[in-house]
């Protein structure tokens, strides 16, 4: 199964992308739903705030593929942003950092999902989760323990 939505950068925007959440849930009852959303949603905001800035007359396309012979679902939030540098980007675990607000939007896409990488050009964020055999999940990190490759 493969599907596109389009979403508007405004004021509608997070109403509009949860009721696409609600019903993107149905596509398979073995997935963490739970990872996969803060995931998502952790890419959608970094689209709409810091990739569209708000700005009504850019999109926001999420595209996903469900990939039902191997249990994979691969999701892409593409924004019309200018993207970022992730070595410009404040490092989250230096003591200064740690009690600020934001940064932890990449280290915890990357700890969530089986693959996440992003492209320029439009700029992209690829998430790619498996289905998950053990529905007792914990999501359960140290944020020290992240590691910036």
């Amino acid at each position: 199964m493969i599907d596109t939505f389009q979403i508007s950068s405004d004021s509608f925007a997070y109403k509009n992308y949860q009721n696409w959440i609600d019903k993107t849930k149905n596509i398979g009852d073995n997935f963490n739903w739970c990872e996969i959303e803060i995931a998502l949603n952790e890419a959608f905001t970094n689209a709409l705030i810091h990739g569209n800035k708000f700005d009504s007359t850019k999109k926001i396309e999420i595209n996903y593929h469900y990939l039902h012979i191997i249990n994979e679902i691969q999701f892409s939030i593409i924004d019309e942003g200018e993207g970022f540098k992730l070595k410009e980007t404040p490092n989250f675990l230096m003591d200064k950092n740690l009690i600020k607000e934001g940064g932890r939007g990449i280290l915890l896409m990357k700890k969530l999902c089986k693959k996440f990488y992003y492209s320029t050009n439009p700029f992209t964020a690829h998430l790619t989760f498996t289905c998950s055999t053990n529905q007792n999940w914990q999501l359960n990190f140290s944020l020290r323990t992240f590691h910036l490759i």
